[in-house]
C-alpha cells in the first residue's frame, strides 16, 4: 500500500462575485493535476503536485485591489502516502461529481507536553480508511474513477479527493466515515473538464442555491427573473442570518441552468455572494 512520500497542495478561493466570470477563464490555464469549481462557500480548488521549487515574485498589500479580485484562499500541505484506489466509472460518464472529505482524527493531549497534540496511530488510521474503500466498497467501483489519500499538514489530519463519483456514492461514504470519525467536512467540487449540464438534480438529491443579495438589489426585478424560472423553482425562501434566500430547486434541473440564472443576477449587480449545496434528502 505504501508509495514513495509525493507533497501537494491544495487550494480553495473564495472571489469577489464581480469578478467570478473572469477568474473561470483565467483559472483554466492554471497548471494543475486537477481543479474544479466549488459548491459551497468556496469557489474554487485547485491540486498541485510540488515536484519543483515555488517561486513567489510579487507580493500585494492587503488592501490593493490588483489582488486578482480575490477575497481569501485557505490552503493545505498535503503529502501522499497510499496508492489510490482505482474504479471502473467512465470519466465521461453524466452525473459525475467530485468531492473532498476533510477526516479530523481524534488526538490525545501528552499532559506533561505542553501545548503538543500527540498523534496515535495515524499511519493506522490510513490503512483503516484505506481498506474500507478496498474492501468495505469494492462492489461499489463501478460508481468511482478514482480516490486519493493524503496526510494533512493542515487543522485537519487526513484528507480523500473523490474523483469523478456518482452523487449516492459520495454520501454513502460520507455516512460511514461520520460514524466512525469525530469531524468530517465535505466538498462537492465540478471538475473543469465536466460539462455541468450532464449533473442533474434528483428528488433524493436536490440542489440548493443561497443568495446574498447586493445593494443594487430591486426586489421586483428579482421576482420577475425568478418568474422566468418558475417551473425550475420548488421554492424560495427568505432567511435569517448571513444569507438572504434559499431556493430549492425542482428534479431533474441542471447544474448548467443553475450556472445561467446566476450569471444573470451577476450581469444585473443583484448579489453580493451565491453558494451552490447538493443536500440529501433523510426523511422522503
Amino acid at each position: 500500500k505504501a508509495k514513495n512520500l509525493t507533497p501537494y497542495s491544495m487550494t480553495f478561493t473564495k472571489f469577489r462575485i464581480d469578478t467570478l466570470r473572469s477568474q473561470s477563464r483565467e483559472l483554466s490555464k492554471v497548471n494543475s493535476t486537477q481543479k474544479g469549481r466549488v459548491l459551497g462557500i468556496y469557489d474554487y480548488i485547485c491540486f498541485k503536485k510540488l515536484d519543483r521549487e515555488l517561486v513567489i515574485d510579487k507580493f500585494y498589500p492587503i488592501n490593493d485591489d490588483k489582488r486578482d479580485g480575490k477575497y481569501y484562499e485557505s490552503s493545505y500541505s498535503l503529502m501522499k502516502i497510499l496508492n489510490d484506489s482505482e474504479g471502473r466509472r467512465d470519466r465521461g460518464e453524466s452525473n459525475s461529481i467530485s468531492a473532498v472529505i476533510q477526516i479530523e482524527i481524534s488526538k490525545n493531549l501528552d499532559k506533561f507536553i505542553e501545548s503538543k497534540d500527540i498523534y496515535e496511530n495515524l499511519y493506522r488510521d490510513l490503512i483503516e480508511l484505506y481498506t474500507l474503500f478496498e474492501d468495505d466498497f469494492r462492489e461499489y467501483r463501478d460508481s468511482y474513477c478514482n480516490i486519493e489519500y493524503f496526510k494533512s499538514l493542515g487543522p485537519k489530519d487526513i484528507i480523500i479527493n473523490i474523483d469523478l463519483a456518482t452523487i449516492d456514492f459520495i454520501f454513502m461514504v460520507k455516512k460511514a466515515l461520520y460514524e466512525k470519525y469525530r469531524r468530517t467536512f465535505t466538498t462537492f467540487y465540478i471538475n473543469s473538464d465536466v460539462d455541468t449540464s450532464n449533473i442533474v438534480s434528483s428528488r433524493e438529491h436536490p440542489f440548493i442555491s443561497y443568495l446574498r443579495m447586493s445593494s443594487n438589489y430591486n426586489g421586483e426585478s428579482f421576482k420577475s427573473m425568478c418568474k422566468l424560472y418558475s417551473s425550475d423553482i420548488k421554492s424560495i425562501s427568505l432567511k435569517t442570518g448571513v444569507m438572504d434566500f434559499r431556493i430549492i430547486w425542482n428534479s431533474s434541473i441542471s447544474l448548467n441552468s443553475i450556472y445561467k440564472f446566476y450569471d444573470e443576477l451577476m450581469a444585473n449587480n443583484m448579489v453580493a455572494d451565491i453558494q451552490t449545496s447538493i443536500d440529501e434528502r433523510v426523511i422522503l
